[in-house]
């Protein structure tokens, strides 16, 4: 439940530059009296479409879908991520990554997350549900508290803080050690732009090109997964992986125009 509960709040806060950032509080405060986010945010409907472009309520006939998860990744026609590595590699256009994110976003998220509140003392509060509680009995909603904070860079950036020990709280002692060490490259925060709607009632959470390409040049991960590289052959295979998959992101990165990727929530 604790690992569900972690990527459903990274979801929600649009997480994965690092750069020192300057606070722009105005001296209203720690968050500078941030109103305009100081609400509870919830999806926006989900509304699924066919191939000929029809709404549609059956999943099987499912070509797009449209809802809070919004992915915008502008690079060169035909440009493809490569999987993996060797014979085993496989590529995938950007288009169709950008589709198959946005249409799983937006027909399983809202299985798992009501809605993300921001508290004027700086708390985030989510509403989610674990993916194993579907009881008809009991709709399985559930408050987290206490998993995130967030501080005001200025009107349009926030910096997301993870709480590991409460995010780690209750997993295994391999699977605790293993994220405690994933979330120390999070230690100076989660950059997290806001682009905001004419009358403030919608709201886009979002990373960007930026972040992205900070993160697959953190060098805290790099030396995470070269100190994992040599632990078993099995162990060593998934890295190999991992590291082919980051350097085919840099080269796509580097022909990216613009990369934006987050949810659109609303009050």
């Amino acid at each position: 439940m604790k690992k569900n509960l972690f990527y459903f709040l990274l979801a929600a806060l649009c997480t994965v530059s690092f750069t020192a950032c300057s606070s722009d509080d105005n001296g209203d405060g720690e968050n500078g009296g941030f109103t305009e986010l100081e609400h509870i945010w919830s999806l926006e409907p989900t509304v699924m479409y066919d191939a000929s472009g029809n709404v549609t309520t059956n999943p099987d006939e499912l070509a797009t879908a449209t809802g809070s998860v919004k992915v915008t990744w502008d690079c060169p026609e035909g440009t493809s991520l490569k999987l993996g590595e060797g014979e085993d590699a496989m590529e995938m256009p950007v288009a169709s990554i950008k589709q198959l994110v946005e249409n799983l976003g937006n027909t399983q998220l809202p299985n798992v997350l009501k809605s993300v509140e921001f508290k004027s003392n700086g708390q985030i509060v989510a509403v989610y549900k674990d993916a194993a509680t579907t009881s008809i009995a009991n709709d399985g909603w559930k408050t987290a508290s206490d998993y995130a904070t967030y501080k005001k860079v200025n009107n349009n950036q926030i910096l997301v803080f993870l709480n590991t020990a409460k995010v780690t709280e209750g997993m295994e002692a391999d699977e605790k050690a293993a994220l405690t060490e994933v979330l120390k490259i999070f230690k100076d925060g989660i950059p997290v732009n806001i682009r905001w709607s004419a009358n403030n009632t919608k709201a886009y959470f979002y990373i960007d090109k930026a972040f992205v390409t900070s993160l697959l040049d953190n060098q805290t991960l790099k030396a995470m997964l070269d100190s994992l590289a040599n632990t078993d052959a099995e162990t060593n295979s998934i890295v190999t992986m991992i590291k082919a998959i980051i350097n085919s992101a840099k080269d796509v990165m580097n022909k990216t125009t613009k990369f934006e990727a987050g949810l659109e929530l609303m009050q």
